[in-house]
């Protein structure tokens, strides 16, 4: 069994350090689903049209950018890139990253298994999350997705890849699921279902957000989030428990958020965080990037920038969307950014600690 503490010291010294320490990655633009709630559906739909990063490309972003400890591979769906194991491999090992995230609708269970493999036998010492969405029991769930078979087949990758955890403890799997109109009815049964049948190493439930593709998607109210937080934190399934505590206090974070209206933890985009779109643009995240389209939050083009992150990083535009971000107090759901702004802040290690034990 390999030992974690030289991936967890690596975690915790890009942390401290003033660098970039996390990038959301979303290699592609296509996707294999339709779902309701989808925030990326424009982008999904010009897909076609987009010139995306090649390996090559990709491998020379990784090359300059130092102490990229965690990687979030997204889309689109991500297994739907050929070269997606190649992509890790990149970051692997010319930026120093040994967490990888992988997001995927569970569609293709063969393929996905074979790029697990894949980035495990290349990459030794990653610690790989893989992130299985999942919102709805049968049949609803197909409906959601808007593919015939899409829970069949979720529930095939997830035992496939529970096989592989078995051989390389290297390996987390996760249950996300997004709470819109469509499922909060029947959250509870899915919550359970979860815990008590699949057994994954930690169940986040996330609020849909930005410009869905159906409008009624959103149809949520702040009470009915706070109960299913208040819910799921009873059905914790005990295992990689400071995972979940962390998944909870995201969430507590989120409600308070939507109580409050107001930023809750300093945010760190365009700072500590970093997203890459499929086509080559930087931006800090792209709920900043769909919401406030009046302000330009592009931080710059990769291919122009001789993909140098760090070019954009000192750029006077970075400087401007920091400081956009400080003062306007700009806060959201969004979570992933919401676990690095926890992540990052180390007076919130006590509170994941006394959850955690």
């Amino acid at each position: 069994m390999k030992s974690p503490l030289n991936s967890y010291y690596s975690l915790f010294r890009s942390l401290v350090c003033g660098r970039c320490s996390y990038l959301i990655f979303f290699v592609t633009s296509k996707c294999n689903a339709r779902c309701k709630m989808c925030f990326y559906w424009r982008e999904i739909a010009d897909a076609h049209a987009r010139k995306i990063l090649s390996l090559e490309e990709i491998g020379r972003i990784a090359r300059n950018f130092k102490n990229l400890i965690y990687v979030s591979i997204t889309g689109g769906e991500p297994t739907l890139r050929e070269d997606v194991d190649e992509i890790v491999y990149r970051f692997y090992a010319s930026s120093g990253t040994r967490f990888v995230n992988i997001t995927t609708n569970g569609l293709l269970p063969e393929r996905t298994e074979q790029i697990v493999r894949s980035i495990l036998g290349k990459c030794p010492a990653l610690n790989l999350k893989m992130n299985l969405s999942l919102d709805h029991l049968g049949d609803s769930h197909d409906a959601i997705r808007g593919v015939k078979g899409a829970f069949k087949n979720a529930l095939k990758t997830f035992s496939m890849l529970n096989l592989v955890k078995r051989e390389n403890n290297q390996l987390t799997i996760s249950i996300s699921t997004v709470l819109s109109s469509y499922n909060k009815a029947q959250i509870y049964q899915l919550i359970d279902y979860v815990r008590d049948v699949l057994k994954p190493d930690a169940h986040a439930i996330d609020l849909v957000r930005g410009d869905t593709r159906e409008d009624d998607a959103k149809d949520v109210t702040i009470d009915e989030f706070e109960k299913v937080i208040e819910y799921l934190k009873t059905k914790k399934s005990g295992k990689k428990r400071l995972l979940q505590s962390a998944f909870d206090l995201m969430l507590e974070v989120h409600l308070e958020t939507l109580k409050r209206k107001r930023m809750i933890l300093p945010c760190v985009a365009g700072k500590k965080i970093l997203t890459l779109t499929d086509d080559g643009y930087v931006i800090p995240c792209e709920i900043l990037y769909q919401r406030h389209p009046a302000v330009d939050c592009v931080l710059g083009d990769i291919r122009t920038a001789a993909y140098n992150i760090n070019t954009i990083l000192r750029s006077p535009k970075n400087r401007e969307v920091i400081s956009f971000i400080k003062e306007s107090k700009c806060h959201c759901t969004f979570g992933c950014a919401t676990l690095w702004n926890i992540i990052s802040n180390v007076s919130m290690y006590p509170n994941i600690i006394a959850r955690t034990f």
